[in-house]
């Protein structure tokens, strides 16, 4: 059904099914269409534009992400060692993801 290719969690078809048989599914599509309509009117009240770069959604291969935003951390702060141990899979991680959610999900840990 998924081929390795796909996102991480498989293709966008898999994931929906997953979703739609948790039984909170719907509600984490609610929520996920209640934050995407905040974040453009949020976008209009600090007057930047919600297709920045920054901001779009796309696939990204998660592992390059992180070793850059590792270098960009290290750059700006007391630098960490991090290591990324791909031997059991070396086939590249690929999410759907943008960068300002990954940087607030990755930035604290």
């Amino acid at each position: 059904m998924c081929s390795s290719s796909d996102l991480t969690f498989g293709c966008l078809r898999c994931a929906r099914a997953i979703i739609a048989d948790n039984p909170i599914g719907s509600e984490i599509l609610a929520t996920a269409g209640q934050l995407r309509d905040a974040f453009g009117t949020v976008s209009h009240l600090v007057e930047f534009d919600t297709s920045d770069r920054y901001f779009e959604w796309r696939q990204i291969q998660l592992i390059q992400w992180l070793e850059k935003a590792g270098r960009e951390y290290n750059a700006r702060n007391e630098p960490i060692t991090l290591q990324i141990d791909q031997a059991d899979d070396p086939q590249p991680v690929i999410i759907r993801a943008n960068d300002y959610m990954l940087e607030t999900v990755f930035w604290n840990l």
